[in-house]
């Protein structure tokens, strides 16, 4: 399970005990809430996308970031 949300940007959180699943549930709901996507695909397809793409998503402000990501992906 910690790999699958690694690969695919997202996140695992395991609750020590039963009461703690109030909490995890509002977290839950407010990263929901806060979730955004970014879309993007290139002019044309070409032969020459083959290999891992490497993701970064940086920001403009230094009070900003970004807390969750793919690592990157392989275009098909």
């Amino acid at each position: 399970m910690e790999e699958l949300a690694d690969i695919s940007g997202g996140k695992i959180t395991f609750p020590r005990r039963p009461e703690n699943l109030s909490s995890l549930y509002s977290e839950i709901a407010h990263d929901l809430g806060t979730a955004y996507s970014l879309g993007w695909y290139p002019a044309a397809r070409t032969s020459r996308l083959t290999g891992y793409r490497k993701i970064e998503v940086r920001t403009r402000s230094g009070f900003l970031t970004v807390q969750q990501s793919r690592q990157g992906y392989y275009p098909q």
